[in-house]
């Protein structure tokens, strides 16, 4: 495994740098509160797409989830799975009502479908307990950091949470949706090239499913397959792809068919993305069956499987590269949120 070195941190910052620049490119597309929140209803279906594409997911995904593919093997490739099938929920009943409700923000239809108080009530329920769950993303990705660089988790959270604020702050959602556009365009074919290499590491296709532990490859064994979780984590999906932030995406292109290409897009993406992520941390447990011994200090090392495999078969430059394409993973998500938060508190409390 390689240590990061300066040739990755400069990566790095110049990806910080192109972010900043896009907020303030995207500074003059900005005339007033609909172009600040849904774009003009202007913005080209493919980048919403790619956009709610990366809002989908956040550093979690390469820690958390990631620790639970080292541990457990292919559920989290399941549940992921059912992730993508969402989104045909999407395609089906919420994309083109969605456009069709003609709005600024999610929490503006409840005065019209329900009432004022109604509004009020989940405006700030809304705002109070998403501020966690960004928070959760936040933290993710300072721990994938400090694995990676042993730069401390409270200074990455500091460094990543305030340039999102400035570039959302100065571009509004047309800032968030192109930025989310191009960490898509570099976190895609890189995570893709990892997930070869990792398989060609372990010998090809068929060496790496023979070396994997026989638990890894079946589902009964683990917690997260019994049926309150995964009725739980159904409905979390199913509501959270196709509300808030997502509901932003679908409403802020041209036409009722354009947010049904998002959903479309998004089914696509997560398939692909359900094995592409999860590959590279299961052949980490081949190649370091003991993880633990490499942080024995961690409260969760298999957290850092993605980082290890990261740091072991990449290049530098491209180790710099990929922890941008990390950072971009949760930096779309939470750029999402900071402008549905902005939109919800001048549109509705």
């Amino acid at each position: 495994m390689k240590p990061v070195q300066m040739l990755d941190y400069v990566v790095i910052l110049a990806y910080m740098l192109i972010t900043l620049g896009v907020g303030v490119y995207f500074k003059k597309f900005n005339k007033g509160a609909a172009d600040f929140f849904k774009g003009g209803n202007q913005i080209p279906w493919l980048v919403s797409g790619l956009s709610a594409f990366m809002t989908g997911f956040s550093a979690w995904t390469f820690t958390a989830a990631s620790g639970i593919a080292y541990d457990h093997g292919i559920i989290i490739i399941l549940l992921y799975l059912g992730n993508a099938l969402t989104f045909l929920f999407g395609y089906w009943l919420f994309a083109a009502r969605w456009r069709r409700a003609r709005i600024s923000s999610p929490m503006e239809y409840l005065s019209e479908r329900f009432d004022q108080p109604t509004r009020q009530t989940f405006s700030w329920s809304t705002v109070f307990f998403d501020l966690f769950m960004v928070s959760v993303w936040l933290f993710a990705l300072g721990k994938y950091v400090a694995v990676a660089t042993q730069i401390p988790v409270t200074w990455v959270i500091l460094g990543a949470g305030g340039i999102i604020l400035a570039y959302c702050l100065v571009g509004g959602l047309w800032a968030v949706v192109v930025t989310d556009f191009l960490q898509g365009v570099i976190l895609l074919p890189f995570t893709i090239i990892l997930a070869f290499a990792a398989v060609y590491k372990i010998g090809g296709i068929t060496e790496f499913i023979t070396a994997l532990p026989a638990e890894m490859l079946t589902v009964g064994h683990s917690e997260y397959s019994n049926w309150i979780f995964l009725v739980s984590w159904t409905m979390m999906v199913i509501f959270g792809y196709n509300t808030r932030a997502h509901a932003q995406r679908y409403y802020s292109v041209d036409t009722e068919k354009s947010a049904k290409k998002i959903s479309l897009l998004n089914f696509v993406l997560f398939v692909l993305g359900a094995f592409i992520w999860f590959i590279p941390p299961m052949a980490t447990r081949i190649l370091y069956p003991d993880i633990a011994q490499m942080w024995p200090n961690a409260s969760n090392p298999q957290e850092g499987a993605y980082a290890v495999i990261s740091l072991t078969l990449l290049p530098h430059g491209l180790i710099g590269v990929m922890l941008a394409a990390i950072f971009s993973a949760s930096m779309s998500n939470i750029s999402s949120y900071y402008n549905l938060f902005s939109a919800i508190i001048t549109t509705d409390i």
